[in-house]
């Protein structure tokens, strides 16, 4: 989304979005430390951690992994496409905040798409 002058945030106050979960949704600056992010570096140098600075949780995309660690029911109404479950890599899959884990779904990296403007890419659903 280009020039909205949002700013990326956790929903509720510093207190409700300091927890696993909490939704990522564009935002007004107000000063709260959850639109506070830091980048962390990784070994490879094209992804970061983004890290909310009002508990040192992660940018996340949630959901499963894979159709294997649905349970058995909602892997059948997701092959039938009735499942309110998601993959991390299906449209619609939800980006919150999480504790470290260490894995793609938390990996970030920023490319430049002109004008200023820059993409967000997780490199696990990317």
């Amino acid at each position: 989304m280009a020039s909205t002058n949002k700013y990326l945030d956790l929903s509720g106050n510093d207190q409700v979005s300091n927890k696993n979960g909490a939704n990522a949704q564009l935002w007004d600056m107000d000063g709260g430390k959850d639109r506070l992010l830091k980048f962390l570096p990784k070994e490879d140098p094209r992804y970061y951690n983004i890290q909310f600075q009002n508990g040192g949780r992660m940018l996340d995309v949630g959901g499963y992994w894979k159709l294997t660690d649905m349970s058995i029911p909602y892997q059948g109404l997701y092959r039938a496409g009735k499942s309110d479950k998601k993959l991390k890599k299906d449209k619609g899959a939800n980006v919150q905040a999480w504790e470290n884990n260490g894995k793609d779904n938390q990996l970030w990296r920023i490319v430049p798409i002109g004008n200023n403007n820059y993409a967000i890419i997780n490199k696990h659903s990317g």
